[in-house]
């Protein structure tokens, strides 16, 4: 579909995952055909079902599907608190996918991983600028590069913004 519809494609991502501050260059080459591809309706049902939810559940049959395959009518949700590796969350304020309060529940069910929970300094980061701003270097990547040294040097302060 990108592939024939480039500008509707690049309008829908940008408006629904954003992208305030992309790079001109990062976004002129950037292959909208790729975008879609790889995934299945199924697939875009499944991130439909967990953004409805409001959880992390594995895919959603229905009621007598589910019963077979996970024993139970409802979706199975999975257990983050079991996730041992360290993580440090970041968050855009205007991000629509990863929402500053979505990303403050998850870290309330993962505490003992959580190391840290950063807001990227810029008013209007939100989820494609991780991909394409020409500011992600200085707001995200040095910070992280940094801040895993830190951690590794067993000085990482704890910080939830």
């Amino acid at each position: 579909m990108c592939r024939k519809k480039k500008e509707l494609c690049e309008y829908y991502t940008k408006n629904l995952v954003g992208s305030a501050q992309s790079n001109k260059k990062l976004l002129d080459i950037f292959n909208f055909d790729y975008l879609l591809q790889g995934g299945s309706a199924r697939e875009l049902q499944h991130l439909q079902q967990i953004w409805k939810s409001g959880d992390f559940i594995a895919y959603d049959y229905g009621p007598i599907e589910n019963m077979q395959i996970y024993h139970g009518i409802e979706a199975l949700s999975y257990n983050l608190s079991q996730i041992s590796v360290p993580i440090i969350l970041y968050f855009g304020e205007t991000d629509a996918i990863a929402t500053p309060q979505g990303v403050h529940d998850i870290y309330a069910r993962m505490l003992s991983s959580v190391r840290s929970v950063r807001r990227v300094a810029s008013a209007k980061f939100n989820h494609f600028d991780f991909l394409l701003s020409s500011e992600v270097k200085p707001l995200v990547n040095d910070k992280l590069i940094e801040q895993m040294e830190q951690f590794l040097d067993g000085k990482l302060p704890y910080v939830i913004e």
